[in-house]
């Protein structure tokens, strides 16, 4: 379990790399918010609940997440965006990577929703539509910004 933890952080880590924005962890066994990581823009920071799974296949529609009640009642209580998001890797620890002599390949994907305080039930519905991507921060950049913006889109 904390190798699949530890790898999905990382498999997010390297797509904020990409992207050129900043993740933020909180020290080990500190993530008292119900957020494991936080993605930081010049403005503010959003924060992102990272699972790690081999439940599911890469392919489909979606997933569902069954959540904590604990959860939800900290997650209703952030003013900034949340995102819940979850790395997919093969069942075989072996073949999350692949080293080819032309580079080291992920065999993975992830996924993500934004959570909506008052909006969250028992269980998460995450559209396998929504692949987190290097395209997928500036959209939460944008989330995030319009609750800065008069009339922006608060939700």
């Amino acid at each position: 379990k904390g190798c699949k933890a530890r790898y999905g952080m990382s498999y997010v880590s390297s797509i904020c790399s990409q992207a050129g924005v900043g993740m933020t962890e909180p020290r080990p066994d500190e993530d008292v918010l119900a957020s494991d990581c936080s993605v930081d823009f010049p403005e503010a920071s959003v924060r992102v609940q990272v699972k790690c799974t081999s439940q599911w296949k890469i392919g489909g529609r979606g997933l569902t997440w069954a959540v904590e009640d604990n959860w939800v009642r900290k997650w209703d209580q952030f003013i900034v965006p949340v995102y819940f998001v979850v790395v997919i890797v093969p069942e075989d620890q072996d073949q999350w990577l692949r080293q080819d002599g032309d580079g080291t390949f992920h065999r993975t994907a992830a996924f993500w929703v934004r959570l909506i305080p008052g909006m969250i039930g028992d269980s998460i519905k995450v559209p396998k539509s929504q692949r987190l991507t290097v395209q997928t921060i500036p959209l939460w950049h944008s989330h995030l910004l319009d609750l800065f913006t008069p009339g922006g889109n608060h939700e």
